[in-house]
């Protein structure tokens, strides 16, 4: 069974593969509401240790070392649809909140804040894992099994995903498409490389081009990309076998990569799949010819 709770814990889905009908291993707890730090969402600088229980804070271990999985600064690397009751993220609606006082102002001198207030994106990810065991551009490690908690739980990342068959191109990219991930969380609105659709013009990618789209998180809180006519092959370190994802969670203040290679023409859709956030302007067109 999958157990995939709610970030606020308000609720949960449950899925079950078994061979007998009724079959279902039992629900788990959704534990606490997990509780984000000021790190956690790219702002280390501010000391936030007496205003906070950081009980809940989250484990970046599963990406940590990964080739396109920036973890610095901390962040949780598990996947928010697959998370089995293990602290993630707080709410959207929690972590929004921002003072207006003069600290908003001083903000903009501290580590890990940009002149305008916003994080700084995280840094450029490492290039490549062919040292580590089993790992290269020819071949991909078996697949890992989660590790089993002390509840009894394997909690499902990113760093455990693996295709069950080679990807179809196996090329080096040919070129970088940068994609940074902006937004207001005061304002709550939301928009790619700081412009919003009807402000942007659109990607273009030739058809059968092999390109390496690298997405940075500048935001607070996590963005799930959607990208329509394509699957994204997440790059993690399993070379030929990365795994073929339609949509890609991008962690707060971390840089996720991936590889592309259109095989249809035609004006695709690339958003946020929280769906309000692509209204209010983290949506762009791809235009492939």
């Amino acid at each position: 069974s999958i157990f995939v709770p709610t970030i606020a814990r308000i609720g949960y889905a449950l899925g079950t593969l078994a061979p007998e009908l009724g079959m279902s291993a039992p629900v788990p707890d959704m534990g606490p509401k997990p509780v984000r730090t000021m790190a956690d969402m790219g702002m280390a600088g501010m000391d936030m240790s007496g205003s906070a229980d950081t009980s809940g804070a989250a484990d970046a271990s599963g990406m940590a070392g990964m080739p396109g999985m920036d973890t610095k600064p901390a962040a949780d690397a598990s996947m928010a649809g697959m998370n089995m009751g293990k602290p993630a993220a707080t709410s959207p609606g929690a972590s929004m909140a921002m003072p207006s006082t003069p600290a908003d102002k001083a903000m903009a001198d501290m580590p890990g804040m940009s002149a305008s207030g916003k994080p700084v994106p995280a840094a450029k990810p490492a290039d490549s894992m062919a040292g580590m065991p089993g790992m290269s551009d020819q071949t991909a490690a078996a697949p890992i099994a989660a590790p089993v908690d002390a509840d009894g739980l394997r909690r499902l990342k990113y760093g455990l995903l693996r295709a069950a068959t080679r990807n179809a191109d196996n090329r080096a990219p040919e070129r970088e498409l940068l994609v940074r991930l902006t937004g207001d969380m005061t304002r709550y609105f939301w928009s790619i490389n700081d412009k919003k659709l009807s402000n942007a013009k659109p990607f273009k990618i030739g058809l059968g081009e092999r390109v390496r789209i690298k997405m940075v998180n500048e935001t607070m809180m996590e963005h799930p990309m959607h990208l329509h006519g394509v699957f994204m092959e997440l790059v993690n370190g399993n070379g030929i076998f990365a795994p073929r994802k339609h949509t890609i969670i991008v962690p707060p203040a971390q840089t996720v990569e991936l590889d592309v290679t259109y095989e249809d023409e035609g004006t695709w859709a690339f958003h946020c799949h929280l769906f309000y956030h692509a209204v209010t302007g983290m949506f762009r067109l791809v235009e492939v010819a």
